[in-house]
């Protein structure tokens, strides 16, 4: 299962790191969806499709795993220690 929450805050960094002051209404636009949608996700509300995942990790430069599955990589390697 994946952590909405941890998704909406990576989300978020991310945009604030993109260039300062970007604003939702600026991505959500790039990603040719609602503001609101683009909201939901960063507030841990809705994930996004799996299709929407590789629009968004494209967007941003990333991995979709960096993005959307980081805390099961880190719980991971935490029980492997």
């Amino acid at each position: 299962m994946i952590d909405r929450v941890s998704v909406g805050k990576r989300l978020k960094e991310l945009r604030k790191r993109r260039r300062k002051n970007t604003t939702i209404k600026e991505v959500a636009k790039a990603l040719g969806i609602h503001e609101n949608l683009l909201s939901s996700y960063e507030k841990g509300e809705r994930l996004p499709s799996p299709d929407r995942m590789i629009v968004i990790a494209e967007y941003y430069g990333q991995p979709v795993e960096a993005i959307f599955f980081a805390y099961r990589i880190n719980k991971l390697i935490k029980e492997a220690e």
